[in-house]
């Protein structure tokens, strides 16, 4: 669990507004897009590289890497 705070910690702010908005939260992509001001295509891209970068920086932490 602490490597998971550590990790969305080391996001960025907007990335992790969107990790909990959605992941957390359980707020759709096409809410979001207008909680965010943009369209429902790019807030779903934008929550894709998000959990990306989560997942990223959660297993660099934890020693290793992952296969994407």
């Amino acid at each position: 669990l602490e490597l998971m705070r550590s990790a969305l910690a080391a996001l960025s702010p907007d990335e992790r507004e969107l990790i909990v908005l959605h992941r957390l939260q359980q707020v759709p992509p096409e809410d979001i897009c207008r909680l965010v001001g943009c369209s429902a295509g790019t807030a779903k891209v934008r929550l894709h590289r998000a959990v990306a970068s989560l997942k990223d920086r959660f297993f660099r932490l934890r020693g290793g890497r992952h296969a994407a």
